[in-house]
């Protein structure tokens, strides 16, 4: 150790521990006194001490920016979260709206052995996992054969994309079941 002089202030930086902190901002530490011959810890409360004294000054810049972080962080609500509809009405809705043009295929045709609403129930829950595609056939009364025969009629009359790509899945899914020939 160096012999330090009792009547100089010896500076020292700032090392951060938080975000509150303001790196290289020099810290007074006192002189030691001559009843101890340690050097005195730097506390918490004199470092907030030195800062306080120091926000007499102008803000600069980089103060600005940690305040305006600072009041960011407290800013976020959780309570206002942009809330999503996606329940199962709103997508039978959307289902339903979107195959309206293939609705006289099964309205006119007699020979289609489901109705309309149990062809909008296989679409709904064809693509849920824990479902397996022969028992939603068995669920509605009919055979997959039919099944895929009805989706590659009803395909060509859909022009909305969403609902091409769900059949296209459907179509996957039941030409996936056919048995080996």
């Amino acid at each position: 150790m160096t012999p330090r002089t009792p009547n100089t202030n010896i500076t020292k930086p700032i090392n951060p521990n938080n975000e509150t902190s303001i790196p290289n901002e020099p810290i007074k530490i006192p002189p030691p006194s001559p009843t101890n011959s340690s050097a005195p810890s730097v506390t918490p409360l004199h470092i907030d001490q030195q800062i306080n004294e120091n926000s007499d000054q102008p803000k600069t810049l980089r103060d600005k920016l940690l305040d305006s972080k600072k009041t960011k962080s407290k800013s976020f609500d959780p309570s206002k979260k942009i809330k999503k509809c996606s329940s199962l009405e709103n997508l039978h809705t959307k289902l339903n709206e979107r195959l309206k043009p293939a609705e006289g295929l099964f309205s006119n045709n007699k020979e289609i052995p489901i109705s309309y609403s149990r062809y909008i129930y296989i679409m709904e829950n064809c693509s849920n996992k824990s479902i397996n595609i022969h028992s939603l056939c068995e669920e509605v009364n009919v055979d997959s054969h039919i099944l895929r025969k009805i989706t590659e009629q009803v395909k060509p009359m859909i022009t909305d994309r969403y609902v091409r790509t769900k059949l296209s899945k459907l179509l996957n899914l039941l030409f996936q079941t056919l048995p080996l020939q």
